[in-house]
């Protein structure tokens, strides 16, 4: 089996790092090492590289986007209302408002809440149910009031959001999505 690959060049790295994202394969590699001596390397994690893939199949066969197109204004609007509205009953009573919103797609998270009361969701939970729109929603909220992942932290999330493990759970099981709709970081020489 010839299994096609990214490669990722690293400057700081000593190794190379085999990893499979979005169901791709992707080797980090430091700088100067041959295609051939890479091609040996994954021919020899074959079997592992097979196994991963075929998880990812599995864990994305059972997993249905809600939408495959939107409306990425009428997302914005939708979010920005729910921000607000979760802002009032959660940031308010503490004191505590919400700064500037950012709307965009992220690599690796599905929203942030920075030191300065910003909070950035992610584009791509416009596909995804919008229960987990709101979960996420409340998640950076709370994180107006509590900057951690404390037991105050999630005591806060749970009085607003009775059922925040379940969808911090499923919400989990669409991260292959984020891999899949962002491509590897850093340097990336051809597919091979």
């Amino acid at each position: 089996m010839n299994i096609p690959y990214f490669v990722k060049v690293n400057k700081r790295s000593r190794k190379v790092k085999i990893m499979v994202s979005g169901g791709r394969v992707i080797v980090s590699a430091p700088p100067r090492l041959s295609k051939e001596y890479l091609d040996r390397l994954v021919a020899r994690y074959e079997t592992w590289i097979a196994s991963a893939l075929r998880k990812h199949e599995k864990l994305i066969a059972g997993i249905k986007l809600m939408r495959d197109v939107f409306n990425k204004n009428e997302f914005a609007a939708r979010t920005k209302e729910l921000l607000e509205a979760h802002c009032l009953a959660i940031a308010t009573p503490h004191g505590v408002h919400l700064g500037k919103v950012t709307i965009k797609k992220m690599r690796s998270r599905w929203g942030s809440c920075s030191g300065r009361g910003n909070i950035s969701i992610n584009l791509l939970l416009g596909h995804l149910p919008d229960e987990l729109l709101e979960y996420v929603i409340v998640h950076e909220v709370c994180h107006l009031v509590h900057r951690n992942h404390s037991k105050k932290f999630w005591s806060l999330v749970a009085a607003n959001s009775p059922e925040f493990k379940e969808r911090k759970l499923e919400l989990r099981r669409y991260n292959h999505f984020l891999a899949a709709n962002n491509p590897p970081r850093g340097k990336i020489g051809d597919m091979m």
